[in-house]
Formats: C-alpha cells, structure tokens, sequence
C-alpha cells in the first residue's frame, strides 16, 4: 500500500450499479436540476473534464432525463 500511486481517478472508482442506486434516491425534479448545475459548474471549475467526472454528471443527466444544454451541444469533453 505504501508503495501505491493510484490517481484520483482509480482510488474513486464507482461501479454502476452502485451509481445507478445513488442517482435513484435523487427523485425531487428542482433537486436533480440542482445538483446538475452544481456538479457541471464544479466538473468546470478547473476548466479539465475527466473521464470519472464526465461519467457521474452524463450518469445523472440520463437517469433523471434531463438535458446538459447548459454545456456544448457534444457530450462532456474528456481529458
């Protein structure tokens, strides 16, 4: 262990189905809205898109059938 060097992105792996049952206990409509612009703005923020980011925020858009119009009109861009 001490002689690991996972990236962020392999320590923070989530499986699907367990991202699946998270994003179905979001059910509030203006919630799930909410918590799409909170993450895209985060996701953002440091103006890089990783692969485990653009996953969860396309996850959450498509499980709650909302639109990412807040984006460009391709999928999230992926570094």
């Amino acid at each position: 262990l001490a002689g690991s060097h996972l990236t962020w992105t392999e320590q923070c792996h989530i499986d699907p189905r367990t991202l699946q049952q998270m994003l179905a206990e979001g059910n509030d409509p203006a919630l799930q809205r909410t918590i799409i612009e909170l993450g895209i703005a985060l996701v953002e923020a440091d103006g890089e898109v990783v692969p485990g980011e653009a996953l969860v925020i396309e996850a959450a858009a498509e499980s709650w059938q909302l639109p990412l119009d807040r984006l460009h009109a391709a999928p999230l861009p992926v570094n």
